[in-house]
């Protein structure tokens, strides 16, 4: 219930009446950002020109692409992105809606989006990208998941550091957006239980037997890098062998452009 920017990128000499499908790479930007950085940091329109591939890159705001439904009349990006933005571009251009033909990528706050995604609707994509980021941890939230969203806040405001940031200065302990990100469900459960909290997500998906095939990319030098590796022992000691792993190095998390290209390389588009 609200305008939305799209940026749709297209092969050269497309057309429609022949029939053929083009797979279609769904990229996600990061937090403070929106679409144009690919376009006019990162160069992807450069990265892709020969290759017969359309790149849709909706700008959804500081949202992590979830669903926030109390904000203002409700704003249902997650919805929003798969249940109206997905059938529209297989409708209305010449993009294949075969998983397989589907990639979906994203930088830190768009790639914790691309693996949540991933992970809520495993059968819609081919393959997946997390770039410059990785899961959200839940196991500092389980001596609080009877606290309403409300008490979290109350407490992780008066204090930070008496929780871990995932992204933020560790001595400077959660962050504003982190606390929003959990305060905003009625309870801490109803967050551990959510799409968004992606360490939940991804242990069911393993004993599921549906981890669909992921690339994992980061600078050596970003902060995230570290709980990446982390992450890997621990997908490793479940048995999954659909996840590939790669650190660039002497990058840190301000160079999203290399990270992408790792990510188009291995895609294979």
């Amino acid at each position: 219930m609200t305008k939305n920017e799209i940026c749709i990128l297209l092969p050269s000499g497309v057309r429609a009446e022949t029939g053929k499908k083009y797979p279609v790479l769904w990229l996600l930007h990061g937090a403070t950002c929106d679409y144009d950085d690919f376009l006019q940091k990162e160069h992807v329109p450069e990265m892709l020109r020969g290759h017969e591939v359309m790149v849709v890159m909706p700008s959804g705001l500081n949202s992590d692409f979830a669903n926030h439904m109390e904000f203002g009349g409700g704003f249902a990006y997650t919805d929003f992105l798969m249940d109206e933005l997905m059938p529209y571009i297989y409708s209305y251009f010449p993009a294949s809606d075969d998983p397989e033909d589907n990639f979906l990528a994203g930088f830190s706050m768009g790639g914790a989006a691309a693996l949540m995604l991933a992970l809520y609707r495993p059968e819609c994509f081919g393959r997946v990208a997390v770039l410059g980021s990785t899961v959200r941890e839940s196991e500092f939230l389980q001596p609080y998941l009877d606290w309403t969203g409300e008490e979290f806040r109350a407490a992780a405001t008066a204090d930070p550091t008496r929780f871990p940031t995932e992204f933020g200065n560790p001595e400077r302990g959660i962050t504003r957006k982190e606390i929003n990100m959990i305060a905003r469900y009625q309870t801490v459960r109803d967050y551990v239980d959510s799409m968004e909290c992606t360490w939940e997500r991804f242990a069911e998906r393993a004993g599921e037997g549906r981890v669909p095939s992921m690339l994992f990319c980061c600078g050596d030098q970003d902060g995230c890098c570290e709980k990446v590796k982390e992450f890997r022992k621990s997908a490793d000691n479940m048995g999954v062998n659909t996840i590939s792993y790669e650190y660039i190095p002497g990058y840190g998390h301000d160079r999203a452009d290399v990270t992408i290209q790792k990510a188009i390389e291995w895609f294979g588009i």
